[in-house]
């Protein structure tokens, strides 16, 4: 186990809009070798939607020749067949190497109570069995052991088991951090490497948890401070670094890069207008187009367009 070799990898959503190209440049050059984006969730108004990013974030891994996978954030109690109709397509829409349903939601929307394990286990272990394509499991170790100990008997089956268990809890990782940079504060990007050669000679040592030696990929930290990107996240400075071990990424990723997706149809501005990270004047501005300026359309859902980066008026777009 002492002479494990690992790839850097990160999931990225709507929370990381503020990730610039040039930042991901920059990832890339400090070893970030996959990607894997949230690509459906449902939101703030209870409605089953498309990450808005997810457009943005697959163009930059086709780009950068990066391999990449998706992940869905879904729901018990929310229809499951209009769930996994959406994550089917979004599979075939995307053509990502794998795909992740997110195994961590446990309360009832309408109550907030929790449901019973049984519940819980059945839900997920259904939606991984009518997922489409290669696939996995996002999840987490405090999530099995205390909401649905039972899953644990057929993730253990599970060929590709995306693993949360986060090593900031324990003390070696603290003082492992602060050899890169005072305590506390945000470490330089091209400290990451370092990083992932720590982590390597950890594993001499089991990764704990319930399924301490059955993982694919490994999310081994949720707020790992990067001087570079310390305005990254507009969730609590969130940002999720993860590694795979060169066999499970050669098994998973080879050395194809990804399919490009189709081109898109271009559009442009007819007047200046705001870009709102959500298809209604409900969500927050995040920035605006000049007039005249070219984006591509990816969908339009009640006379708004999502264009990337956010959405914005159809009507404010005309076809170059």
């Amino acid at each position: 186990m002492g002479d494990e070799k690992m790839k850097l990898g990160a999931d990225l959503s709507q929370y990381q809009y503020n990730l610039t190209e040039d930042l991901f440049r920059k990832l890339v050059d400090n070893g970030l070798a996959f990607v894997i984006f949230r690509s459906q969730y449902i939101n703030s108004l209870n409605k089953l939607v498309e990450d808005f990013q997810a457009p943005r974030f697959r163009e930059l891994c086709s780009k950068y020749s990066i391999p990449c996978g998706q992940y869905f954030y879904i729901y018990p109690g929310y229809s499951f067949d209009r769930q996994i109709q959406l994550s089917n397509t979004l599979v075939s829409k995307w053509g990502t190497n794998i795909s992740f349903p997110d195994m961590e939601e446990y309360k009832n929307l309408s109550t907030g109570l929790p449901y019973d394990p049984n519940t819980l286990n059945t839900f997920y272990r259904e939606y991984y069995n009518n997922l489409d394509g290669v696939k996995g499991i996002y999840t987490g170790d405090w999530f099995i052991k205390k909401y649905v100990p039972q899953a644990a008997y057929w993730l253990a089956n599970v060929d590709n088991l995306w693993w949360a268990w986060y090593y900031k809890y324990y003390f070696k990782w603290i003082y492992f951090i602060a050899t890169l940079g005072p305590l506390g504060m945000s470490i330089p990007m091209d400290k990451l490497p370092t990083v992932v050669s720590w982590l390597e000679q950890q594993m001499s040592a089991t990764v704990p948890g319930t399924m301490n030696t059955h993982w694919t990929i490994w999310q081994f930290i949720s707020d790992l401070k990067i001087k570079e990107m310390v305005n990254v996240s507009s969730y609590l400075g969130h940002f999720d670094f993860n590694v795979m071990r060169d066999e499970d990424y050669e098994r998973v990723f080879g050395d194809a890069p990804p399919i490009p997706p189709p081109p898109a149809k271009r559009y442009q501005a007819t007047t200046a207008v705001w870009i709102r990270s959500g298809g209604s004047l409900f969500y927050p501005k995040v920035g605006y187009l000049s007039m005249g300026e070219e984006v591509s359309i990816i969908e339009v859902v009640n006379g708004w367009a999502n264009i990337g980066r956010g959405w914005v008026k159809e009507s404010y777009l005309a076809p170059v």
